[in-house]
C-alpha cells in the first residue's frame, strides 16, 4: 500500500482496516454486540486530507519522484482519523442489558483506537504495549503532526526490530 500513493489505495486500506477492526473492538469493548459504525463521508475526508498532506510533504521534502514510505502513511492517515473522527458509537449501544455493559472510556476513545489500528496496520513490526497506551492517549487528547507520527512509527519499528535482534542473539549465546 505504501508504494501506491493514490487516494483510492489509501481509502481501500482504511476500509479494509475498518472491517478487521470492528470485530476486535466489539469483542473487547462491547461484549460482542455491534456498538460502533463509521461515517463514510468523514472517512473519505480523513483520507483526502492525509493524501493532501502527504503530497505537500513529498513535494517539499522528498527527492523528485520519490514516494512516502509506510511510516509516513501510518503517521498521516492515523493523524487524520484521530482528528476527523469518522467512527461513532451506535446510539443504542448503551441500552444493553446490565450484564452486557459496554466500557464507556473505551467507547469514548473509539477514534483513538481506530487511529492506532490504522497506524499499526501500516507497520511491519508490532509495537510494545506501553507505546500502544501512549499512542492511544495521544490520538485522543493531542493534535500531533503527521510528520511527528511518522517519526514515531519509524522509531517504534526500529525499537521492536532491535529488541528482537537482541533477543535472538541472547538465545544464540544461551544455546
Amino acid at each position: 500500500m505504501a508504494e501506491d500513493f493514490s487516494y483510492q489505495s489509501c481509502l481501500d486500506h482504511v476500509s479494509e482496516a475498518w472491517e478487521l477492526f470492528v470485530p476486535i473492538f466489539v469483542a473487547e469493548h462491547c461484549n460482542g454486540q455491534k456498538c460502533i459504525g463509521i461515517d463514510n463521508e468523514r472517512c473519505t475526508e480523513a483520507v483526502g486530507q492525509a493524501i493532501k498532506d502527504l503530497g505537500r510533504m513529498a513535494a517539499m521534502h522528498l527527492p523528485e519522484l520519490a514516494l512516502p514510505d509506510s511510516h509516513k502513511f501510518a503517521g498521516f492517515l492515523s493523524k487524520w482519523i484521530a482528528k476527523i473522527k469518522p467512527a461513532y458509537i451506535i446510539p443504542d449501544a448503551y441500552s444493553l442489558p446490565p450484564e452486557k455493559t459496554v466500557r464507556p472510556k473505551e467507547m469514548a476513545m473509539i477514534n483513538a483506537y481506530f487511529a492506532l489500528y490504522i497506524f499499526r496496520s501500516l507497520l511491519t513490526y508490532n509495537i510494545s504495549e506501553p507505546m500502544k497506551i501512549n499512542l492511544l492517549y495521544s490520538f485522543h487528547f493531542r493534535d500531533w503532526s503527521g510528520e511527528t507520527l511518522a517519526l514515531l512509527a519509524y522509531a517504534c519499528e526500529e525499537i521492536t526490530k532491535n529488541t528482537l535482534a537482541l533477543q535472538d542473539s541472547s538465545e544464540l549465546d544461551d544455546g
